[in-house]
């Protein structure tokens, strides 16, 4: 009897003591918080790959549409060569036009895949959506596009990868690829600001100098054709083309090649008008040189030449070779009757 009262006592002081409880209850609560721990990190890891691809997405986005007017210049910098463009017209031809339809429900956007290509040719969207596409990791799955809709021009890249983190980890939260979007607007200030600035300064010479009824009765029935220019030198023709332009002749210093450039006439813009008569195909050369020194320099905003038909030839000397070297260097080249 004494045995079973000991031992009843014994368990009932056990039932009440608290010795070691902290312990039990540290062991059932340690592996919830480390589960809570552990899902955290992996979170933060998802949510700093995503914010790292959404970071790649909208620089790579910015720089391009940024870059836009020019495909030969740096997808970082900018820079580009003095002689390196797309031409005049590359809005109208080389630029996605066609995606106008779009906005009837035809038409497709110039489309990258990633990884892209080394490289493309030509000078249009593709071309420029690739060149911005090598800058970026290789690892990268997605793509990069362009829509032109007139006043709207999106460049849209769409960037993304394998989560880098356990497989175990993925299957518990269902995440198995991080993703990454953004897109930017083409903008092309300078060219908007010339088209309103000519706008402005032939509308208000234009509005109110004739009605509609005195331009009927001016109006002739047939318009002539322009006289042809017909000069024996190169003087005469220099000589009309200073009276055209209401420029002078003027001299300024080289140092690329020779000692100076004799300009035929500098406009009050402060362009630079050259005569060609008789073409020596070598002077032409230097004086290429020399133009695209005087460009560079600051000394002229521009450059034209005149190219006049020859009175004994009924030609003029400009060759497709000469043509396409002039505007290589941004030499606008003008041909007269």
């Amino acid at each position: 009897m004494r045995s079973q009262w000991t031992t009843k006592r014994r368990l009932r002081h056990f039932c009440r003591s608290e010795a070691g409880s902290f312990t039990v209850e540290a062991s059932l609560v340690l592996p919830v918080i480390f589960l809570c721990t552990v899902a955290i990190l992996f979170f933060c890891l998802f949510m700093y790959q995503k914010a790292a691809l959404f970071h790649s997405a909208a620089v790579s986005a910015d720089r391009t549409a940024a870059h836009w007017d020019n495909s030969y210049k740096d997808p970082i910098s900018g820079a580009y060569p003095l002689d390196k463009n797309d031409g005049l017209y590359w809005r109208v031809f080389n630029d996605q036009a066609s995606d106008l339809l779009g906005l009837l429900g035809l038409g497709n956007p110039a489309v990258v895949a990633l990884p892209a290509e080394a490289s493309a040719k030509g000078s249009g969207p593709v071309r420029k959506l690739t060149q911005a596409a090598q800058w970026l990791p290789e690892t990268l799955e997605g793509e990069l596009s362009y829509s032109n809709r007139g006043l709207d021009r999106t460049v849209q890249v769409k960037l993304g990868h394998a989560l880098k983190i356990p497989s175990i980890v993925q299957n518990w939260f269902a995440m198995e690829r991080a993703a990454g979007a953004s897109s930017a607007q083409v903008t092309d200030p300078v060219e908007w600001i010339r088209a309103i600035d000519l706008t402005r300064s032939y509308l208000g010479r234009i509005k109110g100098k004739i009605s509609t009824e005195d331009v009927k009765k001016s109006w002739p029935e047939s318009v002539p054709d322009p006289p042809k220019l017909d000069f024996n030198s190169e003087k005469e023709a220099s000589e009309y083309l200073r009276e055209l332009v209401n420029g002078k002749s003027v001299r300024i210093d080289t140092n690329t090649v020779g000692k100076y450039r004799i300009i035929d006439a500098l406009d009050r813009d402060g362009v630079a008008h050259e005569v060609k008569y008789n073409v020596n195909y070598k002077d032409a050369k230097d004086q290429i040189k020399k133009d695209v020194e005087l460009m560079e320099r600051g000394e002229v905003k521009g450059v034209v030449w005149h190219f006049f038909r020859i009175n004994k030839k009924g030609r003029n000397d400009l060759t497709p070779a000469l043509r396409k070297e002039l505007e290589q260097n941004g030499i606008v080249v003008i041909i007269h009757n």
